[in-house]
């Protein structure tokens, strides 16, 4: 669903709704939320979007770093 309304929301609105703050908070949630094919998706489309710094002070890829360190790796 997420990804559906990705696709047919404009991104030639003003303000851009995948720019600046909303699109940093929307990829932030969308990592937060494990949706990690429609982050990519996202940052394909926007790549400033995964260096662009949060309110938090944050970058999606610093929170995706730190949600990837809940997987275990394990030896087969």
């Amino acid at each position: 669903m997420v990804l559906f309304l990705l696709t047919v929301t404009r991104d030639n609105e003003v303000p851009n709704p995948f720019a600046d703050q909303p699109g940093i908070t929307l990829l932030i949630s969308i990592v937060h939320s494990s949706f990690y094919d429609v982050a990519l998706d996202l940052v394909c489309r926007y790549p400033r979007l995964a260096t662009t710094i949060s309110p938090g002070n944050n970058t999606a890829l610093s929170i995706l770093a730190e949600s990837l360190l809940h997987f275990s790796v394990e030896d087969p």
